[in-house]
């Protein structure tokens, strides 16, 4: 089992210093409306540190599952004798 949490400036700091261990970060999508206008960076920074968990919103029976756009995630392929984690597209 993965150890996620979500990503913020201060959990990356604890965690490069390794003061805190966890294998990846959770992130919102690229296009969320506040990460656009507060943290356009904020996959840049989380992956710089630790792969990412791009997490979508999405609501058990609302309808949300056919409005998501699962195009924009990237698996790019992993290096020899990692695991591959899903990581959102960035740009």
């Amino acid at each position: 089992m993965k150890l996620a949490i979500n990503y913020s400036p201060q959990a990356r700091r604890l965690a490069d210093q390794q003061r805190i261990e966890l294998d990846l970060f959770k992130c919102p999508p690229a296009s969320d409306p506040v990460v656009k206008a507060y943290a356009p960076a904020l996959l840049q920074d989380a992956l710089a540190s630790r792969p990412v968990y791009v997490h979508f919103p999405l609501h058990a029976g609302d309808g949300s599952i056919g409005a998501s756009r699962f195009l924009l995630v990237n698996t790019p392929p992993a290096p020899r004798g990692r695991r591959q984690h899903c990581r959102g597209k960035l740009g």
